[in-house]
């Protein structure tokens, strides 16, 4: 037998079944222990008291913070082992509290989806592009209209063309070779929404048509922009940050109120302060150095779903907006310390409370 104060030293390992799974099993860990002195991979028997001890000192210092929130950690008594069970979602969050209308749109977890299909929202698990082996399994009651604008779900589509959504189509990134094989069922006004560039070839050759509207917000279409600078919608092309030298070299047509979102133009916001418009601005993620200078013109409710804000709002509670907090990405440390302020519904359709994959465990 060898004590636990022995290994501080040593090289150690944990072998693992089950360990790249994505569900909720329980995953038996074993303690492996290489010392200079026997060949890699040769097994040492603890003390049982000892094998305890070890396994969970040792799986609570390797766990990366990422998976604290999704790992629950026991001792086996019985069968002298320590056991490992992953949650599809943060731990901490009680499932009936999930708002599955919200939650159906971003769900990762077959599993935990096969477990509460009375509760599975169709239009929006339609829409989930990292649900598609479940509706693969489902296809009985996918919605299509949804499910023709999920770039995932492409060979489902071409699999069943019949029961394509055309309008819905035309505003799928990896619909190109489809739409470019059926023009007489484009819609041009979900085309100019297309961030692909099947869909800006397909634009070029009817811009007599094009809603420059939505065109202009579109971060692939600068190359058209550019071309068609006469037919440009200024306040949507402010917020493009793709079109940040056309705005420079027309400064007289910027829409300063939009601009304020534009995570690439805090050079040009900086030298023009007096234009900015603050709730907007109290949003963008790149202008955290200009609201921590001017506190007091920070609109805190905004701010509350700023995703590089997160120290601003800690040192800040009494100003928190808690519904635009609890659909924060980074804030799930925030919220877990403040449960009774989360709004569940917005919570539900936070990807950090998803378990992240386990490959790098």
């Amino acid at each position: 037998m060898i004590s636990i104060k022995s290994l501080r030293d040593k090289r150690v390992s944990l072998t693992s079944s089950n360990l790249n799974t994505m569900d909720s099993k329980m995953m038996t860990m074993t303690a492996k222990v290489v010392t200079p002195k026997m060949p890699e991979g040769e097994m040492v028997t603890l003390e049982a008291s000892d094998m305890k001890e070890f396994c969970q000192r040792y799986l609570e210092g390797c766990v990366k913070e990422k998976f604290r929130s999704f790992t629950t950690i026991n001792w086996e008594e019985e069968k002298q082992e320590v056991q490992v069970k992953v949650h599809p979602i943060c731990k901490w969050i009680p499932e009936e509290r999930l708002d599955w209308t919200r939650f159906s749109k971003i769900a990762t977890n077959i599993d935990f989806l096969e477990a509460n299909l009375d509760k599975v929202d169709w239009v929006g698990v339609s829409g989930n592009a990292d649900a598609i082996p479940f509706l693969e399994a489902h296809l009985d009651k996918v919605d299509w209209q949804t499910l023709s604008w999920n770039p995932a779900a492409i060979h489902l589509l071409e699999a069943n063309p019949d029961k394509i959504v055309w309008p819905s189509l035309c505003s799928n990134s990896a619909a190109g070779h489809l739409l470019e094989a059926n023009p007489d069922k484009i819609t041009l006004l979900n085309l100019c929404s297309n961030r692909s560039e099947a869909a800006i070839r397909l634009l070029e050759a009817r811009l007599d048509k094009v809603d420059w509207f939505r065109l202009t917000s579109n971060p692939v279409a600068i190359s058209l922009i550019e071309k068609n600078l006469d037919q440009v919608h200024w306040p949507f092309l402010s917020a493009n940050p793709f079109a940040i030298h056309l705005l420079e070299t027309n400064p007289q047509k910027i829409y300063w109120r939009a601009l304020s979102l534009n995570q690439a133009a805090i050079h040009l916001l900086e030298k023009n302060l007096h234009r900015v418009y603050w709730p907007f601005l109290s949003q963008n993620p790149a202008a955290i150095p200009l609201l921590e200078a001017n506190l007091d013109k920070v609109h805190w409710g905004c701010l509350s779903s700023n995703r590089a804000a997160i120290h601003m709002l800690a040192a800040n509670l009494d100003k928190v907006d808690w519904t635009r907090l609890s659909h924060n990405y980074d804030a799930l440390p925030l919220l877990e310390s403040n449960q009774d302020k989360v709004v569940w519904s917005e919570l539900s359709f936070n990807r950090s409370i998803l378990c992240p994959p386990l490959d790098d465990f």
